[in-house]
Formats: C-alpha cells, sequence, structure tokens
C-alpha cells in the first residue's frame, strides 16, 4: 500500500534549493570575515552539490551515461568536503584530538 505519492522532480528541487539556500545563508552570516579553510570546504560542498543533483535531474532529458558518471562524481564529492569540513572543524576545537578526553576508570 502506497501512502504517499512524491514526485522525483519535486524533491530534486526542493534539495536543490536546501543546498542554495544553506550556502547563501552561511555567507550572509559569517560574510568576509573568518572564513577558515573549514567554512570554504563547506560552502563548496554546498554549492557543488546543488550543481550535482541538476546534473542529476537531466538524467531523463539527456540520455548519456557519462551525464549520470559526472553528477554521481560531483554528488560524491560535495559530500565529502562537507564531512572533510565538519572534521577540519571538529579537530580544531578540540586541539588536534577528534575524540573527547577518556573519562578515569571507577
Amino acid at each position: 500500500m502506497i501512502l504517499f505519492n512524491i514526485n522525483m522532480a519535486t524533491i530534486l528541487v526542493v534539495l536543490v534549493l536546501g543546498h542554495l539556500l544553506t550556502g547563501a545563508l552561511i555567507i550572509a552570516y559569517i560574510g568576509p570575515q573568518d572564513r577558515s579553510k573549514a567554512v570554504k570546504m563547506f560552502l563548496l560542498a554546498k554549492f557543488l552539490q546543488p550543481i550535482a543533483w541538476l546534473i542529476l535531474g537531466l538524467r531523463g532529458a539527456v540520455p548519456s551515461m557519462a551525464l549520470v558518471a559526472v553528477g554521481n562524481s560531483a554528488l560524491f564529492t560535495g559530500a565529502s568536503l562537507s564531512l572533510l569540513g565538519r572534521q577540519h572543524t571538529a579537530f580544531r576545537k578540540t586541539s588536534g584530538s577528534p575524540l573527547p578526553p577518556r573519562s578515569q576508570p571507577y
């Protein structure tokens, strides 16, 4: 039994707009100051992922496996940049260690 009839074009539009608006809000909030390497990687990811979703959305209009390969590669690169930016921020906040200090045994 199908509860929802989801239109994939609508999902793609929402994803693209979400990524673009997130990037725009980060730029507006941070402005020109404190653009660290982590912020630059995260912003690049937020603007690379909508491009990838648009390329993947053209899959039905342009029948080419090259387009799918480029779209998947861009999406994977965007997700990786987003995770690397987050990891870079975690390393900076914890003084070089991504894990919290170990607690003492009982």
